[in-house]
């Protein structure tokens, strides 16, 4: 019982600083500077649209690099599987009865929804094998870079176009050599500025709410991430999916390389 109390005390006081830390560096840098912003909503809604979106693709990354091993998983794609089988042998023996050709119109649309729902289940198949693993995995983890690019290049876009001159100055002690003695003098240096601002602001979410946080969420609900959300996963794959599929072969020669070395 002690050792689990000094555990969670532990947790606690590196939260706590965490806490007390990113709320005072958000005190000085942002709020300190919100004169900045010309819109806050506009500033507001780009930070919470482009880290959501990350923390998605943070999370869909982690859930597909487990996704071929889960056991609920492939239990969900065998059930599945199941289902449109059973739909198929209701199917084989209407058409032993009446033929293809004589089916109604009624039938014909069923006989092909279970056909095109077979065709999407080996879609989704193919996406949770292992095979595919690395395109899923590099298709997120590229999304997740490139938003999180994205919401730096637009945050300008909510700031005013005239800063003024109202700097964040601290003052710093600088060694200063004269007549063989070394003294020192106070240096003001400026520390604000829109880019100190758009740092501060967007670097916090990015590394709690897009990196950090969702590579657990996506380990503990990778039935969601991979599974649920599966059809989203593969327009993402295809859109971003030439870039892991360029990087494979090299990548593969520097795996068989050091294996060589290795042995």
């Amino acid at each position: 019982m002690d050792l689990l109390a000094a555990s969670w005390e532990m947790k606690f006081f590196w939260l706590l600083l965490f806490t007390v830390v990113t709320c005072g560096v958000f005190y000085v840098f942002v709020h300190g500077q919100w004169y900045l912003v010309s819109s806050t909503k506009l500033f507001v809604a780009l930070i919470v649209i482009f880290v959501g979106l990350s923390f998605f693709a943070s999370a869909s990354e982690t859930a597909f690099s487990t996704a071929h091993t889960d056991v609920r998983i492939q239990e969900a794609l065998r059930e599945e599987f199941e289902g449109v089988a059973a739909r198929y042998n209701d199917f084989e023996e209407v058409i032993r009865n009446v033929g293809l050709q004589n089916l109604d119109k009624h039938q014909k649309r069923k006989w092909m929804r279970v056909e095109r729902d077979q065709r999407k289940l080996k879609r989704k198949e193919d996406s949770l094998g292992e095979t595919s693993r690395a395109v899923y995995v590099g298709s997120f983890a590229s999304l997740s870079v490139f938003l999180n690019i994205a919401l730096a290049a637009c945050l300008p876009f909510a700031l005013v176009s005239d800063p003024g001159s109202v700097p964040l100055m601290i003052s710093t002690p600088y060694p200063v050599v004269g007549n063989a003695s070394l003294s020192y003098e106070w240096l003001q240096l400026d520390i604000g500025g829109q880019q100190v601002l758009i740092f501060f602001a967007s670097a916090f979410p990015i590394l709690v709410l897009g990196k950090v946080v969702p590579k657990e969420i996506g380990a503990i609900f990778n039935m969601f991430f991979a599974y649920r959300m599966n059809p989203v996963a593969r327009k993402v794959a295809f859109v971003m999916g030439p870039i892991p599929k360029a990087m494979s072969w090299p990548l593969e020669l520097l795996r068989t390389a050091t294996a060589k070395d290795r042995d």
